[in-house]
């Protein structure tokens, strides 16, 4: 039986407490079920929000998100199917730390 979610923090999408624990999240994070709008999401935010999305160079209407890959983001234009007008934008990696060879040991 799920326990029903505690008032330690609220839905993004509607802002009630009220949630199930709902399984994990393919980084092993706690994901939860809202039950007031049936939103799923995780304690610590999940995804980072793109605020700018591109208009649609045939139309002008938004984009919105179709898919990420690794280094790449692909927009769709908001009036598919009517305009088939896709954007992709390179997206650059975090950098990563590597040690020094001394600290390799």
């Amino acid at each position: 039986m799920k326990e029903k979610g505690s008032a330690q923090f609220t839905c993004p999408g509607c802002g009630f407490d009220t949630f199930y624990r709902y399984g994990r999240s393919a980084t092993g994070n706690q994901r939860y079920l809202c039950l007031a709008c049936g939103r799923q999401f995780t304690a610590d935010g999940g995804r980072p929000v793109h605020s700018a999305r591109p208009s649609c160079p045939r139309c002008g209407k938004e984009m919105y998100l179709y898919k990420r890959e690794e280094g790449l983001i692909r927009y769709r234009c908001s009036r598919y199917p009517e305009c088939r007008t896709y954007q992709k934008m390179e997206t650059t990696p975090c950098p990563t730390i590597t040690p020094s060879p001394e600290e390799c040991g």
